[in-house]
């Protein structure tokens, strides 16, 4: 880079901090212009005018590395969570909490399920608490989930919004999805299938199937006759009682032998 393109750099990103009413000071311009210098000059100015069109807030080096064609290939995980973050800043600004949304990238979903009750309840947040507080949250639970690797479909399903909710207590069927495309390369997180949960019916069948294949249990030939014996003195115990009693009444005369 030499001392002319340096000077159109600085240039561009002074012009951007003054769009935001950022008054940085020439040497943090020096090292924004430093930190993008591997952006070609005219990748640059298009990732500057793309930054002035679309960002609410003065991007970091990072962010606007982001925008680039050559950044996307070696984003780090920090990186990567900082534009995440704008594409989910930018669909609450342009899609809102009424529809339902998918993003592309996997991780958005659960980091958004980890910091917020839903995606309307994400959309209605103060201004001031969603670029600080929620920003943070978003920011760190994005990380842990890409450092953990993998997460659940479940958890990388859309996200439903008010539509949605209400249409499904009237019965409705749910409404379209909208698909955010974040523009971020491919990560390599694995999308764990939801397991497939068995039905009571077959839970059902499963255990009876199982007591029906039980051994029975047979009893010794002893044992049997011992039982057979008992049951039999039982049933002369009580008829011999009942015999008695009658006798006692005089309903019934039984000769003495």
């Amino acid at each position: 880079m030499d001392r002319l393109e340096a000077q159109t750099r600085l240039q561009l990103v002074t012009a951007l901090a003054e769009q935001f009413g950022r008054k940085n000071s020439e040497v943090g311009l020096m090292m924004f212009v430093n930190a993008t210098a591997d952006i070609s000059l005219s990748e640059f100015e298009r990732c500057v005018m793309r930054a002035a069109r679309e960002s609410k807030f003065m991007p970091s080096p990072a962010e606007l590395w982001g925008m680039s064609s050559a950044g996307l290939d070696r984003l780090t995980e920090v990186d990567r969570s900082l534009l995440a973050w704008d594409r989910v800043v930018k669909s609450i600004r342009t899609i809102g909490g009424y529809q339902t949304v998918a993003f592309d990238d996997p991780l958005i979903g659960p980091t958004i399920r980890s910091i917020a009750t839903s995606w309307a309840a994400l959309c209605d947040t103060e201004s001031a608490t969603l670029h600080a507080w929620t920003r943070k949250a978003f920011l760190e639970a994005y990380r842990a989930h890409a450092a953990g690797g993998q997460v659940t479909a479940l958890a990388a399903s859309p996200l439903p919004g008010l539509l949605a909710e209400s249409r499904s207590l009237a019965g409705y069927d749910a409404p379209e999805v909208v698909l955010v495309k974040t523009r971020l390369p491919p990560s390599n997180i694995t999308v764990l299938p939801v397991p497939e949960q068995p039905s009571r019916n077959d839970a059902v069948a499963e255990r009876l199937g199982c007591v029906m294949q039980l051994p029975l249990l047979k009893v010794p030939d002893e044992v049997h006759d011992k039982r057979e014996s008992k049951a039999i003195e039982d049933v002369e115990g009580k008829r011999r009682t009942s015999v008695a009693k009658l006798r006692k009444r005089g309903d019934l005369l039984v000769e003495a032998k």
